[in-house]
């Protein structure tokens, strides 16, 4: 099969990339062929470098001049894939014919929220954008099934399917030479608590409420540090909330790193009070590392295999009931044993190149 990818970005900030590009690590690329289109190139750091060595073809559509770019390219590689697979269903006006453009045989929208934006205007604006895509395509993937059914409607039952967002398990098992190196590197005390937080600094995550939560906590531990992990426009915001209230020594910013499973080696809690989430995939890798999670109630349930590792709270609850209940969360416990077939990379990647099949086959 000759498959078409649509992403906005490469960048290792977007989970949306990431889940992407650790599909095509582990699908297999001998019978299968793969190219990826995107058209926002970020100053941060990507996997091009990494996709390109795979063999996966590359190209750039400025998202300034994406439709007629977009033309261009279809009239260079018409009939040259089988399946279009698009991360971007609110892109569906630009995609309006694209199946007898270039030829392909079937088009796949894929889902990876349950919102289409963390502004209301923008959300209301996106909504309408991507109503088209319920009858361009020929068949929809989502990350679960409130996402698929928020943006595809009762289309999804119907002609749909979980593309869940897998992840190498055994990458993400507890490690005490990564969690002794990460607490070294930030000179943690052995007796300390280090809550840790994995996401892009957007709205979305509800940064400002989680720093609210720390400074809680800090009364029911004084010996927690907070270790943050991901970078956004919204840190500056942060930083001076953070100064306000005297946590400058308490709270730890580690950027953008590939290596986030060492990172939650060095971590005794996992705090994760998004707003809305498509599914939260650290989630499933805190939970594999061992680590004891408290989410809010608006993270699917796709995502909290493990009840013994993860407790809910309403986001209706003020910050001090947050951090009580953080404090009453168990101790860590080292790596555990995960039998979760729909998050193995390994098992996955197969059912993804199945489900492609499935799609031609219809």
């Amino acid at each position: 099969m000759n498959i078409l990818i649509v992403l906005s970005n490469l960048s290792y900030r977007s989970g949306v990339t990431s889940v992407i590009t650790n599909y095509l690590r582990f699908i297999d690329r001998k019978n299968n062929n793969f190219a990826v289109i995107y058209y926002d190139k970020t100053n941060t750091q990507s996997y091009e470098d990494e996709l390109i060595k795979m063999g996966v073809r590359i190209f750039f559509l400025p998202r300034r001049f994406f439709v007629s770019k977009l033309k261009a390219f279809c009239k260079d590689w018409f009939g040259q894939f089988d399946i279009i697979h698009i991360n971007d269903p609110y892109l569906a006006f630009c995609f309006s014919g694209i199946k007898k453009k270039l030829g392909v045989k079937k088009i796949i929208y894929h889902s990876h929220t349950t919102k289409f934006s963390d502004t209301k205007l923008k959300g209301v604006r996106n909504f309408f954008l991507s109503l088209p895509c319920r009858k361009q395509a020929d068949y929809f993937f989502a990350c679960s099934n409130l996402a698929g059914t928020k943006v595809f409607g009762k289309n999804f039952k119907k002609r749909g399917s979980i593309v869940y967002n897998a992840i190498d398990l055994s990458k993400f098992y507890f490690s005490s030479v990564a969690r002794e190196c990460i607490r070294g590197k930030y000179k943690f005390d052995d007796k300390a608590t280090v809550v840790g937080h994995v996401g892009n600094m957007t709205p979305q995550k509800n940064h400002l409420f989680l720093i609210d939560i720390f400074f809680n906590y800090l009364s029911l531990d004084p010996d927690a540090v907070l270790l943050l992990l991901g970078d956004g426009y919204l840190k500056d915001k942060l930083i001076r909330k953070i100064k306000k209230l005297g946590l400058e020594k308490k709270v730890f910013f580690a950027g953008v790193v590939n290596n986030v499973n060492d990172y939650m080696s060095s971590m005794d809690k996992f705090l994760f009070p998004s707003l809305f989430e498509g599914l939260g995939i650290v989630m499933i890798e805190a939970q594999t590392n061992g680590l004891h999670c408290l989410h809010s109630d608006v993270v699917p349930i796709e995502a909290l295999f493990n009840s013994s590792n993860n407790t809910a709270m309403p986001l209706k609850e003020n910050a001090k009931e947050w951090a009580k209940k953080l404090k009453s969360l168990p101790s860590r416990e080292n790596c555990i044993s995960l039998e979760e077939d729909n998050y193995d990379i390994k098992k996955a990647s197969d059912k993804l190149e199945q489900l492609y099949k499935a799609v031609l086959a219809r």
